[in-house]
């Protein structure tokens, strides 16, 4: 049988049985028959789709502190009986301390209500984004011909230990970072018992160094009745001399003093030969170190013990992590950012000048901090806000704040301060 006697059959049998006639003529539907109602279910299916919204929309305001006209997006906030425009998600929760999304209706349920003023706060964010935790917060400074500050909720890359670095601040003062610490160098002679005397120092801005505690200065330490005899169990031992005895499968350095003996660090032992001009350690055993007391007369117990490889300009990006608990120096390629994700680049930005340059913060996030008293909402645009007690209650920050590198907060761009008698200031212009 022939293909073209298929649909002929098809017709005859559905005539047979819909209408017990086979001969008859309209028993099937027709191709253009399906074509048309098939154009006209999809017409009906998209106009539902239409009007569907417009049918969801609530004609009336309810109960709702926060309208949004589905239309057009228009936030108005309700204040007893009176309807206001409002400029912004955030002043409208500090003017209502709701924390519901904003009830969408049609224009026309604003027809009959009595209305206000416009209110609110300029330039305060639309909607600031759900608070970083706070014990899961890193600061992050990375300086590489720009400066960009990293805060997020993801631990940074682990250092080295050999990330020491030679760096100069703003102000040509020079310091030695190293063991999450910065050091400043006060004495030129320093250098040669760094090892680093060709080193060029990497440039860094404020903010990096800010980011970092202080450790002592590094200077050439003053050794109280230096060059006289030493305690008689050390023999010929001279004050100033540098001892080293094995201890538990490693080398512990001493100091001989007038009393006795100071542990020391290798660093601090590197600083006190420069002092006493004598570059020679003499090695003893540790039962002769064991006959005389240890003291300890000069402060260099906060000397990082060893330094390894210290790297200097041209190493690539110097970054600086910190947290309440730790801080670590480390160098990188370039500024890292977690993938798919871009600073912003900030209106005060400068590159090598003395402003921050680049933000992140995670998309359609924002951290609640503080720093020395203060507290303020920090969004994802890197602007921070100031808050008042009144404006952590009405915008529900319940957790704890997360603690601010101390001076940071300061050098990220001000916005307005937010405020509930802020936000119910009429805005005019």
């Amino acid at each position: 049988m022939s293909a073209p006697t298929h649909p002929f059959l098809r017709r005859r049998a559905i005539a047979a049985l819909r209408y017990g006639d086979p001969d008859r003529r309209d028993a099937g539907p027709t191709v253009t028959t399906a074509l048309i109602a098939g154009a006209v279910a999809a017409g009906l299916l998209v106009a539902g789709a239409v009007a569907l919204p417009r049918l969801k929309t609530p004609a009336t305001l309810g109960d709702a502190a926060i309208v949004m006209v589905a239309d057009t997006g228009a936030l108005y906030v309700r204040l007893e009986d009176t309807v206001h425009p409002v400029l912004n998600l955030s002043s409208a929760r500090l003017l209502t301390g709701s924390t519901s999304p904003p009830r969408k209706v049609a224009a026309a349920a604003l027809a009959t209500a009595d209305r206000g003023p416009t209110l609110g706060i300029p330039g305060a964010p639309d909607d600031p984004g759900r608070p970083l935790l706070a014990d899961a917060v890193t600061w992050t400074v990375c300086d590489d011909g720009a400066t960009t500050v990293l805060i997020t909720a993801e631990p940074p890359d682990p250092p080295t230990g050999a990330d020491a670095a030679l760096v100069a601040g703003p102000s040509g003062r020079r310091y030695l970072l190293a063991d999450g610490r910065r050091f400043q160098i006060a004495d030129p002679l320093i250098t040669r018992a760094l090892g680093v005397e060709g080193l060029a120092p990497q440039s860094v801005s404020a903010a990096l160094l800010t980011l970092l505690p202080d450790g002592p200065p590094l200077a050439v330490p003053v050794i109280p009745d230096a060059g006289n005899p030493g305690p008689d169990a050390l023999g010929d031992a001279r004050v100033g001399q540098v001892l080293r005895a094995p201890n538990a499968g490693a080398d512990q350095h001493y100091l001989v003093l007038a009393g006795g003996v100071q542990r020391i660090g290798e660093l601090a032992a590197d600083l006190v030969r420069l002092a006493g001009g004598r570059t020679e350690i003499r090695d003893v055993d540790p039962a002769t170190v064991a006959e005389v007391p240890t003291v300890g007369v000069l402060s260099l117990s906060d000397l990082p013990d060893t330094l390894g490889e210290v790297r200097g300009a041209g190493s690539g990006a110097l970054c600086a992590d910190w947290n309440p608990q730790a801080s670590a120096v480390r160098f990188t390629p370039e500024a890292p950012t977690p993938a798919g994700r871009r600073p912003v680049t900030l209106p005060t930005a400068d590159d090598a000048g003395p402003a921050l340059d680049r933000v992140l913060v995670p998309p359609g996030r924002s951290v609640y901090v503080r720093d020395r008293g203060t507290t303020a909402l920090i969004d994802d645009t890197g602007v921070r806000y100031p808050l008042d007690a009144d404006a952590v209650a009405a915008l529900s920050l319940v957790d704890q704040p997360t603690p601010a590198p101390p001076g940071l907060l300061a050098a990220l761009p001000a916005g307005p301060a937010l405020s509930r008698s802020a936000a119910a200031q009429p805005a005019i212009g």
